[in-house]
């Protein structure tokens, strides 16, 4: 991959990064006030659905931000690859990753073969 092309990615990566941050931190305030609202530190409904419910959006919530913090940790390790000079190579079989699928999942460790097979 030419420097132009890594300059590129890198780009996108911190973009995606910065983007992911502010989600993480929007995120996990609203779940925060959830939690307050569960626990009394704010008034709220004390009937047993508005609970149930209150549960429910705080175990989707706290999905979502497990499923953001993975997602960092992808886009950090890709920006460690594009330092280490082994970004856009599978992790798998060694070959170079095909660009459409770098513009689609920057921070994708696998090929297209690899990636199906790997789940990813």
């Amino acid at each position: 991959m030419d420097p132009a092309e890594l300059e590129h990615f890198r780009r996108l990566l911190q973009e995606e990064r910065e983007r992911l941050l502010k989600a993480i931190a929007a995120h996990s305030e609203e779940l925060k006030k959830m939690t307050a609202d569960e626990t009394g530190d704010k008034v709220y409904s004390d009937h047993m659905a508005d609970m149930a419910l209150l549960s429910r959006m705080k175990e989707r919530k706290a999905g979502v931000l497990q499923k953001e913090w993975r997602e960092l940790k992808e886009i950090e390790d890709a920006l460690t690859r594009i330092k280490q000079g082994t970004y856009g190579i599978c992790q798998r079989c060694g070959n170079p990753i095909e660009r459409e699928r770098l513009e689609i999942i920057p921070y994708t460790r696998f090929c297209s073969a690899c990636g199906r097979t790997a789940g990813g």
